[in-house]
């Protein structure tokens, strides 16, 4: 699934937030200005950057880190 009409984007952003639960994201990646969402159902989505996005990509980067180090 990609995301990329602009014009959207705020009611897109909408949706993702109430999709997403971080317990089913398995990894995050930021290329430039869009993020990539790995899910655990295998699904991929790319989205626009945004200030929400980038914060949920840091608390799935934390959580994974802590997982990996059994913390």
């Amino acid at each position: 699934m990609r995301i990329d009409d602009t014009s959207s984007q705020h009611h897109i952003d909408a949706a993702l937030r109430s999709t997403l639960d971080i317990n089913n994201i398995l990894d995050m990646v930021i290329k430039s200005s869009t993020v990539i969402i790995f899910l655990k159902n295998g699904a991929r989505i790319e989205a626009k950057l945004t200030h929400e996005l980038k914060k949920l990509y840091w608390d799935v980067k934390l959580r994974n880190r802590r997982k990996a180090f059994g913390l």
